[in-house]
């Protein structure tokens, strides 16, 4: 994946098409939501479970509708006097997929084998390589390479390095025939990345600390200049016992991050190699008489000229927690975190010095010979003209959980019950600017620029609040139950449809613990049947989507206003529903626990099922006069199925200083499909009984026979047979 991109996690399939389809978990870090794991430095971390079902979920609000990953930090044990760890590992790496292409021979022909099914012109920005004279040049450049002069120049495998391109034989005037190394001339096969942690815990007295460092660099897979990510992360957990009935702590988690990579106006992805054949990069370069290299219009010579670019972000997280022993099994718990991010992009986009080799106009010597140097062009491959854009954004968010636990035992009776609230808050700025007009291609400053081209900003804010409860009940641990609720607010919609409740509840029956089946435990050490239901809102819809908002255009009335200078207008306000309320996702869950060899081998197996009511759609078209698209209502509904299978075995040597060994295997399966899609928009792509993921294509019966024809027509066309279908239309 992409350098900058952080970690997505997606828990039993897609959860609602709506906000481009986001069905992302909510992630918990001890104890405190974040925006996702890409934060953390994966050395710090303890422990990582995953809660999937709703009654599992439910405690944790309207983000958890789709999942919940919780993480634990490390922390320092009571018993632990300081420690001192240093680690670090090195590594190097290479794709896992690279373009292979037979001889450049090869390639022509079937190249043109396909033109002229297709009855296309054999041409490639003019260069005409159906050609006899060409095929010649291409056969020659083989022979060449295949030769003791080919091995001197570097080819192995009739493929050719990175040099210095020659002409009348890599190139004339009527193309390419050199064969080149695409996957070895691009992609670097030993990418290295370097990591490094420093940690320091222990207690005094009654007070536990935890403190690191940890630095990661990591390096994009392109040989021509590649991307670069360096990330510094520092945490600190500290907690303390200040009496036996109250303890405080401390949490302090920091982040920042560079990602330094090359503004590429053009092709510059790993995938746009697999676009051309192995000759039409042309992957070699040219050069003057005076000694200067110049690269062609493609992944190499666009990657050179590119502009130094960066993203940088800082994320801030710091807060503190108390629990209080009320009284035997009474607690309170409260926590309050704080985050600030905030992030810097700078592009710069430089004009490219390279040569145009997506055309053939050959060059002349002092004689009149054609020597095809290609003139370099100074102009941009997209645009011709050069930029810095300036990005800027900032985000701060609140958060603060408290809540009552008790937790009491009699007669073989276990009660476990909570209840709390919660209470969340965020906002955020964006600040875009647009330069053009470099005065000096080595200083790309706004202010070195000779115009401001624009400018854009956006500002947000939300926030939800909740209250919640829930009761564990079980008699000597044989038959459990849980209940509970949660009644959510989300600023995401209009107040009257703010507030919604939310119940859950599951069953579970450990037949191990029965007494019949004691005598059985020596083979079956767990035997635990279960089920679920649970209801969760999802206020993840999308931004603005109950408010009538105008979209501004500046300089945009070209009628009004005089020489350069025109008048900004407001857009339409967009149409809404004022009925618009929260999607509810309604989760039933089946399943079944074994356990053998004392616990150390597991097998689960889950069914479940998951319904997306009220899933936001489009509406019903209206007519042109209107002047607007019709609002999005909650009118859609998804439903997923799946099952899961996993086994999971851990063992520990004792005779060999504790070794663990494990092992785990899982496999799964589902499917989502839509069950209602209320919309008369035949052109978008959702319908009711979509299966989310499936591929249309067309299908073919089978191969003709002559029994399929009964002659042909003037034109010798051949003639069907009575109930053979007409194929004229497919012809083409």
């Amino acid at each position: 994946g992409d350098l900058d991109a952080d970690p997505t996690v997606v828990i039993r399939g897609i959860g609602t098409l709506s906000n481009g389809a986001t069905s992302t978990p909510l992630y918990i870090v001890d104890g405190v939501p974040v925006e996702n794991l890409g934060y953390l430095n994966s050395n710090d971390i303890e422990s990582i479970s995953v809660l999937k079902d709703a009654s599992s979920t439910a405690i944790y609000g309207t983000r958890a509708a789709f999942g919940v990953v919780l993480v634990t930090t490390k922390t320092a044990k009571t018993a632990e006097k300081v420690s001192v760890t240093y680690n670090n590992n090195f590594a190097w790496s290479r794709a896992t997929a690279y373009p292979e292409y037979s001889s450049v021979v090869d390639q022509i022909g079937a190249l043109n084998e396909v033109d002229k099914q297709m009855e296309t012109t054999p041409d490639l920005f003019g260069m005409a390589y159906n050609t006899k004279e060409y095929i010649d040049k291409a056969q020659a450049w083989l022979d060449w390479a295949n030769s003791p002069e080919g091995a001197a120049a570097g080819i192995k495998n009739g493929k050719s390095p990175y040099r210095e391109m020659i002409y009348g034989l890599d190139y004339d005037k009527d193309g390419w025939y050199a064969d080149w190394d695409v996957a070895g001339i691009l992609f670097n096969n030993a990418t290295p990345s370097q990591n490094h942690n420093l940690s320091v815990s222990g207690n005094s007295g009654k007070t536990n600390y935890y403190m690191s460092l940890g630095y990661n660099h990591q390096q994009g897979l392109m040989n021509f200049n590649p991307d670069k990510m360096d990330k510094l992360n520092a945490t600190v957990n500290l907690s303390t016992k200040v009496t036996k009935w109250l303890e405080v702590g401390a949490r302090f988690n920091m982040q920042h991050r560079t990602y330094s990579y090359p503004e590429v106006r053009g092709q510059g992805t790993y995938q746009y190699a697999w676009r051309w054949g192995s000759f039409f990069g042309p992957w070699g370069y040219f050069q003057d008489d005076e000694g200067i290299q110049y690269d062609g219009r493609n992944m190499i010579g666009l990657r050179k000229e590119a502009g130094d670019s960066y993203k940088k972000r800082m994320n801030l997280r710091a807060g503190g927690f108390i629990k209080l022993n009320l009284a035997k099994g009474l607690t309170f718990n409260g926590d309050y975190t704080y985050t600030y991010r905030t992030g810097r992009t700078k592009a710069v986009g430089q004009k490219a010095n390279i040569v145009n080799t997506w055309g053939f106009q050959g060059a002349e010597d002092k004689d009149g010979n054609v020597l095809y140097r290609f003139t370099p062009v100074t102009s941009g491959v997209s645009t011709d003209y050069d930029y810095v854009d300036i990005t800027n954004t900032y985000y701060t968010n609140h958060v603060a959980n408290m809540y009552l636990n008790y937790n009491g035992s009699w007669s073989g009776h276990n009660l476990n019950v909570m209840v709390g609230a919660n209470i969340d808050k965020s906002e955020y700025e964006s600040y875009y600017n647009e330069y053009r007009g470099m005065q000096d291609p080595n200083l790309p400053e706004p202010q070195l620029c000779a115009e401001h081209k624009s400018y854009s900003q956006s500002h947000s804010h939300g926030g939800s609040a909740g209250v919640f409860g829930r009761i564990n009940y079980d008699y000597k641990g044989i038959y459990l139950i849980e209940l509970s609720g949660r009644y959510d607010g989300s600023s995401k919609f209009p107040s009257h449809t703010q507030w919604a409740f939310f119940p859950s509840g599951s069953l579970g029956y450990r037949i191990s613990e029965e007494g019949y089946f004691q005598e059985a435990k020596e083979y079956v050490s767990n035997l635990k049947l279960r089920a679920s239901y649970g209801v969760i809102g999802n206020q993840e819809i999308g931004a603005n989507m109950f408010l009538e908002t105008m979209s501004k255009t500046t300089n945009g009335v070209n009628w009004l206003g005089t020489g350069s200078s025109k008048y900004d207008y407001f857009g339409q306000p967009k149409m809404v529903d004022p009925s618009l309320t929260w999607e509810s996702i309604a989760t039933t869950n089946i399943g079944i626990d074994l356990g053998f060899l004392n616990n150390e081998l597991n097998v689960n197996f889950d069914w479940y099922q998951r319904t997306t009511n009220g899933m936001l759609a489009e509406g019903q078209r209206l007519p042109q006069v209107v002047g607007a698209t019709a609002a999005k209502e909650n009118a859609g509904s998804l439903r997923t199925r799946g099952w899961e299978f996993n086994i999971d075995w851990r063992h520990t040597f004792r005779d060999a200083d504790n070794l663990t060994v494990h092992a785990n295997f899982n496999l799964g399966d589902y499917k989502s499909v839509v069950t209602k899609w209320d919309s008369d928009d035949f052109t978008n792509t959702t319908y009711e009984g979509k299966e989310y993921g499936e591929i249309w294509g067309f299908q073919t019966d089978r191969y003709f026979t002559k029994d399929d024809f009964v002659g042909t027509d003037e034109n010798g066309h051949p003639i069907y047979a009575d109930g053979v279908a007409d194929q004229t239309a497919l012809e083409s």
